[in-house]
């Protein structure tokens, strides 16, 4: 599995096409999951693009979603949440986001997890809370 968590572009590199190439040659590797950051959420136009390009490269985009891996008998979560910033809510505190972020990606809690996330340290005090 390959992970990219995250600030994939950005207002001063926003050459999308540099991006696909980078999927196109890891695409064969493993599987490849992505979750924006605030980044994406500051060029958003950009985003959608990328995001719809990298679809078609059949990359799993996490967007407070949760993905299911099973290996033989076994299940595992991938769940990845969106960096607070992209909620745009500024008046919302950024641990109350991860914990409707989390409540909304519909994981099941009985399963073993992996969590991508680009700001683990709101996270772990999310989970440290409950």
């Amino acid at each position: 599995m390959i992970v990219i968590t995250g600030d994939f572009i950005d207002s001063r590199n926003t050459n999308i096409d540099v991006s696909i190439d980078l999927i196109k040659n890891i695409n064969e590797i493993a599987q490849i999951y992505y979750v924006p950051r605030n980044h994406e959420s500051i060029i958003i136009v950009e985003y959608e693009k990328l995001k719809n390009k990298i679809k078609k490269q059949n990359v799993i985009v996490l967007e407070n979603e949760t993905d299911i891996i099973e290996i033989g008998d076994n299940k595992i979560n991938i769940i990845g949440i969106n960096d607070p910033q992209m909620a745009n809510e500024i008046l919302i505190e950024d641990l109350s986001i991860i914990d409707k972020e989390l409540e909304v990606s519909n994981y099941d809690n009985t399963l073993f997890s992996i969590l991508l996330s680009h700001r683990p340290e709101l996270v772990m005090i999310t989970l440290k809370n409950n």
